[in-house]
């Protein structure tokens, strides 16, 4: 009687022992979902601090431009009198000079202001990744972690033969899913990237292409302000 009371009470004390492992693996499996959503919600904010920089430069870029187009007119504004066509022609190259200078000094702002925001915005996805990967398998090894705590428990009810059994099968089927894991983070990494890419390469496309065309406008537009018609400007 006394060995049925002190069995009745192991397999309690198995059983709470079995409910407590199942209540670490909830809480567990809900601070995973927690650091998915802090993880989404720091990426969205990281997202929106390389758009403001990116609106920065382009500000920046724009009042650049004014301020370079200010300093065009006030250096031509006045020419000589009784000017003669060889004298204008003369002062027209000496603009185009400096509007060519513009326009490289431009071009090469838009490009680095392109790239920074093609590497800023790899780079967040790569951290973002790393982060995800990072929370995944430890998440996976925490869960695995449980199991194997909860196969120590039962290791006095189970023959040698059995628990080593089960203790290898769970050893393999968490390294396959840590493997797993890794593999298809490494997948949606690399899509999202090359989506990113894709997407950059046809908004800075653009970009140049618009860039080209206002410029040249509004140079077309200072030259005849300036100098007037002529073919040199064209």
């Amino acid at each position: 009687m006394t060995e049925l009371s002190a069995t009745d009470a192991s397999l309690a004390l198995l059983l709470k022992q079995q409910e407590d492992r199942q209540s670490e693996k909830l809480e567990a499996r809900r601070a995973q979902i927690k650091a998915r959503k802090m993880a989404k919600v720091k990426y969205q904010q990281e997202e929106k601090i390389v758009t403001a920089k990116v609106e920065s430069k382009e500000e920046e870029q724009l009042e650049k431009r004014k301020i370079s187009e200010d300093y065009v007119r006030k250096l031509f504004k006045h020419a000589k009198r009784n000017e003669t066509p060889e004298d204008k022609e003369k002062r027209l190259e000496i603009l185009n000079e400096y509007l060519s200078d513009q326009y490289l000094q431009e071009l090469a702002d838009l490009l680095s202001k392109q790239f920074m925001e093609t590497d800023a915005l790899l780079k967040k996805t790569m951290h973002k990744y790393m982060e995800e990967s990072l929370h995944e398998l430890s998440a996976i090894k925490t869960h695995y972690k449980i199991d194997y705590e909860s196969l120590e428990q039962l290791k006095e009810h189970m023959s040698e033969e059995k628990y080593n059994a089960t203790l290898k099968n769970l050893k393999l089927n968490e390294q396959n899913l840590l493997r797993n894991t890794d593999l298809i983070v490494q997948r949606l990494h690399a899509e999202e990237e090359a989506q990113i890419r894709k997407e950059l390469d046809k908004k800075h496309m653009k970009e140049q292409v618009e860039f080209r065309q206002t410029l040249s406008v509004s140079q077309a537009k200072i030259r005849r302000e300036l100098v007037g018609e002529s073919t040199l400007g064209n």
